[in-house]
């Protein structure tokens, strides 16, 4: 879909670079190490109470034209919850 994916996580670099090997991640992982990017994007929980956590990102998928304007949003609390794919890529094809 001529699109270019991007993980952003608030782990280490140290901690993605093991992450993407393990799981064999074929898109760049960045680090939000300071939370800027979570927090601008609503993305983070100051603490996430079910574990006891603090500045833990949501499972969440953003989709941004190429002015950086942001055309779709999702987000969850609970990690388990998988992203409705069809969303996604119905707003990707409108791109």
């Amino acid at each position: 879909m001529n699109t270019q994916v991007v993980g952003v996580s608030v782990d280490s670099i140290f901690t993605l670079s093991v992450f993407a090997q393990t799981y064999n991640i074929q898109f760049p992982l960045l680090s939000d190490f300071n939370k800027k990017v979570s927090r601008a994007y609503g993305a983070l929980h100051d603490t996430w109470v079910a574990w006891g956590y603090k500045g833990v990102s949501k499972r969440a998928v953003f989709v941004i034209d190429s002015r950086w304007i942001l055309r779709y949003k999702w987000a969850t609390d609970a990690p388990s919850n998988e992203p409705p794919y069809d969303e996604v890529t119905a707003a990707l094809a409108k791109l």
